[in-house]
């Protein structure tokens, strides 16, 4: 039988690149996190968007940061791969969650050096004015994924971003959304909230697909 990628379906978009903390504690994803730790294997967070999953990214278990006496989790993973769902299985076999079959998407470096100092400007820009107290260092290869979880983006645009397959088609994206971003900043609370929040371990609610 064909290997089949572990699935946790959650309505958030992870990059690859990307860090982010969970707390695991719905049986069937304490199951899939110790399955996939044991083996050494990533699994897929696809994104949970209005009732439909298709792309997501895959996740590596960096660190189990702690075990509760009931088996609960906080953990640290890292995304890694994009990918887009070919087949599903709610549950897969022998197990409480779902896998499927996935194809990997190819990403294309074709990154635009203007573009990019735009980027760079527009975001630095972007987190003055929303007046974010976090130290925000843009790397000198930066790309699109690095940003994007710190410009206060809704949940379909990062969705948008995340299926684009190449670098340069992300940052027109990303130019197109700072743009449209700056002359509201002020009313984004939520924005910044969003930002502020980034590195927490997650407690979200179980999804019914």
């Amino acid at each position: 039988m064909e290997e089949l990628l572990p699935l946790f379906p959650l309505n958030i978009v992870v990059y690859p690149g990307e860090s982010l903390n969970l707390h695991i504690f719905e049986p069937r994803y304490i199951e899939l996190i110790n399955d996939v730790y044991a083996n050494n294997r990533e699994f897929g967070m696809p994104a949970y968007i209005n009732n439909h999953i298709e792309y997501g990214c895959t996740l590596k278990v960096t660190e189990i940061n702690k075990i509760y006496q009931d088996g609960k989790m906080d953990v640290k993973t890292m995304g890694n791969k994009i990918f887009r769902i070919v087949k599903f299985y709610n549950p897969t076999y022998g197990k409480l969650y779902a896998a499927g079959k996935v194809e990997y998407m190819e990403n294309f470096d074709n990154s635009d050096y203007v573009l990019k100092e735009k980027i760079r400007t527009l975001v630095m820009d972007a987190l003055n004015r929303m007046n974010v107290k976090k130290d925000v260092r843009l790397k000198e290869n930066f790309s699109t994924y690095d940003v994007a979880h710190i410009v206060g983006m809704s949940l379909n645009s990062r969705y948008e971003l995340l299926k684009i397959d190449n670098e340069k088609d992300r940052q027109e994206y990303m130019v197109e959304h700072l743009e449209k971003l700056i002359p509201i900043i002020d009313n984004l609370e939520e924005a910044k909230q969003r930002v502020n929040m980034n590195g927490q371990f997650r407690n979200f609610n179980p999804l019914d697909f």
